[in-house]
């Protein structure tokens, strides 16, 4: 099953999940070369590598919810609610409220949700890469391998960093919503220009040419799933 095949991977030497997770951190441009190279066996397989990273992020996410140190989602919304809302509240805005709040924690903290966005991600970000450097690779089927594998590791990135974020943050003010977006997307953009530059040389163009194109990724990725997620609202008010 999908768990036996997980913890093989986890305990594989060469080319499992440990294996992986090393050779994209320490040589990120090296290991990638090269894969599109023709040595698959010195990295994970890309979508394996990919949702083992998502499953991790979730895993984590509902660990630190569980032993409280991350605030559940709609404690939250009803927080901020709270906050902005007058003395006086109108039963059908209330309830509404309450609508709201059950429909945003069933889509956005949802596994399927996590799993769908880093899809799109990889997707748009492979489109724009092979648009890029289309030089580099032989088939469309590279471009994406090669973004399946650097989200999943910019998602272990991440995770890594909430691990360190929310012990510290629970010590100093208590219980978090998680890691700052803003760190996020640093996290995110540094490794992708620091893995485009390693693997395909250019030097500053190259950096320029990853920004790009993962900025217009996340870009795409926002506005589908903002679409998506504005369509699911409606259809669940009206």
């Amino acid at each position: 099953g999908v768990l036996s095949v997980f913890f093989r991977e986890l305990v594989d030497i060469e080319g499992g999940l440990w294996a992986s997770m090393w050779a994209l951190t320490v040589r990120p441009g090296v290991a990638l070369s090269r894969y599109l190279g023709g040595a698959r066996q010195d990295l994970m397989h890309p979508g394996r590598y990919l949702l083992a990273s998502i499953v991790v992020a979730f895993g984590t996410d509902r660990v630190f919810t569980w032993i409280g140190m991350r605030t559940p989602y709609d404690e939250r919304v009803s927080g901020s609610v709270s906050e902005t809302e007058s003395s006086e509240v109108d039963p059908a805005t209330d309830e509404l409220q309450s609508l709201l709040t059950w429909a945003a924690e069933r889509v956005l903290e949802s596994q399927v949700f996590l799993i769908a966005g880093y899809l799109l991600l990889t997707g748009f970000l492979s489109l724009t890469i092979w648009r890029l450097f289309r030089s580099h690779f032989q088939r469309g089927a590279q471009a994406v391998a090669f973004s399946a594998l650097v989200v999943g590791h910019t998602v272990f990135l991440s995770t890594v960093a909430e691990l360190l974020y929310f012990p510290a943050d629970y010590l100093r003010a208590g219980p978090t919503s998680g890691l700052p977006a803003n760190a996020l997307v640093v996290i995110t953009a540094v490794y992708v220009t620091l893995v485009t530059t390693r693997t395909f040389g250019g030097g500053w163009k190259s950096s320029a040419k990853g920004l790009l194109a993962i900025g217009w990724a996340g870009l795409e990725q926002v506005v589908v799933q903002g679409i998506v997620i504005g369509g699911y609202f409606a259809w669940i008010i009206y």
